[in-house]
């Protein structure tokens, strides 16, 4: 008997001695009496990727998305055809376009082939405002079939022109300036 409340006592002591009391106190580690730990911040949520939103350059042209805007950048240096008149083929090269965000003015040399002449051909600086659907002629460099150089002539400042619906200036807008 006296071996079992002795074997008894060793069992009750191991238990004490060993931390058999540990709902009563905090497991693992440094505890700070008083002080209570900051809740965690969580991070805020990443805002939306507007990778996938529609753009406009300070001069008005239309990207879809930013891939768009990356590749209309990667375009070849070549001239695309906007289109024709009774008179003139019109042909567009992107390379050739420059937007000024001071003025909101787009430039762009649009190069007009005139019809009927055996090849004679004009590089034309024009200036568009996409915003206002308006444009106007800044210079015109006239070329024979050849290359050879017949004429140059600086508009300098003249009136902005409304572009009119079906014409061949409606085209160009919508081309140069993308509109959708």
């Amino acid at each position: 008997m006296r071996k079992i409340i002795l074997v008894l006592a060793v069992l009750l002591a191991c238990t004490s001695a060993f931390g058999q009391d540990a709902n009563n106190q905090p497991l693992g580690g440094k505890v700070n009496e008083g002080k209570t730990t900051p809740p965690i911040k969580k991070s805020a949520p990443k805002p939306a990727s507007n990778q996938d939103r529609p753009l406009y350059s300070p001069c008005g042209v239309y990207y879809k998305n930013r891939r768009d805007m990356i590749g209309q950048s990667n375009l070849g240096d070549r001239w695309f055809s906007l289109g024709e008149s009774a008179n003139k083929h019109f042909w567009y090269n992107p390379h050739k376009t420059t937007c000024d965000p001071k003025s909101g003015a787009l430039k762009t040399w649009i190069k007009e082939e005139h019809k009927n002449t055996g090849g004679n051909f004009a590089l034309v600086l024009y200036e568009l405002k996409c915003k206002a659907s308006q444009l106007r002629v800044k210079t015109v460099i006239e070329y024979d079939k050849a290359g050879a150089l017949l004429e140059t002539n600086d508009r300098g400042e003249d009136t902005w022109q409304d572009v009119a619906p079906g014409t061949a200036g409606e085209g160009m807008l919508k081309t140069v300036c993308r509109r959708p």
